[in-house]
């Protein structure tokens, strides 16, 4: 992971937070349970478990966690910053993270591939929210940038504007506010009786 999180950063700028969350999310949900099978298959074979544990995961594991910081901090308006993601960040950290531990291993009385079925549903949780959160912002109904407004999803982007890839759910909404803006500018100067001034 330490490997790829210079790659993984580099690829978040030019696709964009919320593309490399979307793609590490999908690789967990869809190779999460194949991959840990491939352990439980035979645990004894070191070069199988590397593979694994090592290339598998280690790739999705650098997709998912060397973002996930510049993602939740994009959700919240600079003025709350700090709270939202300290209570958000935390209080999810402390449920999930410290009961994932105990829930693997009663899964594996369960089954044998327990831990790699919460992979795929962990995968899942993520890629359900994430659609949701671009499904609210594209109806205007959620901002789930606040700094950096793109790249932030271009994987359902149309074409390259110059260098820089934008999205167009994003150029939607910043075209929807300059229209809201400049409405309310025209309306306020008629309101006084005077004309926009013309330069």
């Amino acid at each position: 992971m330490l490997v790829l999180a210079m790659p993984v950063g580099w690829l978040a700028d030019v696709v964009g937070v919320a593309s490399v969350m979307l793609i590490g999310s999908l690789g967990f949900m869809l190779g999460g349970l194949p991959l840990w099978s491939m352990v439980q298959r035979n645990p004894q074979d070191l070069k199988q478990v590397m593979l694994s544990l090592g290339v598998g995961f280690g790739v999705l594991g650098s997709l998912v966690g060397t973002v996930p910081f510049y993602f939740v901090v994009e959700l919240f308006p600079t003025a709350v910053r700090n709270t939202a993601v300290c209570i958000c960040w935390n209080v999810s950290l402390s449920i999930f993270g410290g009961l994932a531990p105990i829930v693997a291993q009663v899964s594996v009385s369960w089954s044998p591939l327990g831990p790699g079925i919460m992979y795929a549903v962990g995968g899942c949780i993520s890629v359900l929210s994430i659609l949701l959160g671009l499904f609210l912002q594209s109806r205007n109904v959620e901002q789930l940038t606040h700094v950096r407004k793109e790249p932030y999803f271009v994987l359902s982007c149309g074409a390259a504007r110059g260098t820089k890839l934008t999205c167009t759910t994003c150029d939607e909404s910043e075209a929807a506010v300059q229209q809201v803006d400049s409405s309310a500018s025209t309306e306020a100067s008629s309101s006084q009786g005077t004309s926009p001034v013309q330069v």
